[in-house]
């Protein structure tokens, strides 16, 4: 892809060295192109028979990691205090999402809050493990 009069792959390691060539509004079409390409794209053809495929775990933990890098980005930073990784995500949903996921649910959780205990870090490490919850009910 062309941006800005050079060539770009848009993945990071090789154009690691000509991003800093990139303008303001380049970086602007590099990501948006790169979160396409990596995560959109692929997720929009899975879904069409996400049924049949098996994959909804599968696209509901890639949709999760681009949220949370999202909020990474959005912020500048990495997440590196206690809880900052939670509140970068809460942060891109509250900002960008359905305000459907901010709504409270029975237990006075948030759809938002719910979405990264129990999927996004319920899918990538398994904590909190579903039985201990339907154990504590």
């Amino acid at each position: 892809m062309q941006i800005d009069g050079q060539d770009y792959t848009l993945f990071r390691d090789y154009d690691l060295g000509k991003c800093h060539l990139l303008s303001y509004k380049g970086k602007i079409q590099y990501m948006d192109a790169r979160v396409r390409l990596i995560l959109i794209d692929p997720c929009k053809k899975s879904m069409a028979d996400a049924q049949a495929n098996y994959m909804g775990l599968i696209l509901t933990t890639a949709v999760c990691a681009g949220i949370s890098a999202a909020g990474t980005f959005l912020k500048g930073r990495r997440a590196s205090k206690k809880g900052e990784d939670k509140e970068f995500f809460i942060d891109f949903i509250v900002d960008y999402m359905d305000q459907v996921l901010q709504q409270k649910q029975h237990n006075g959780h948030s759809w938002a809050s719910w979405l990264y205990h129990h999927v996004r870090c319920g899918l990538s490490h398994a904590s909190p493990s579903p039985m201990e919850e339907w154990r504590s009910n």
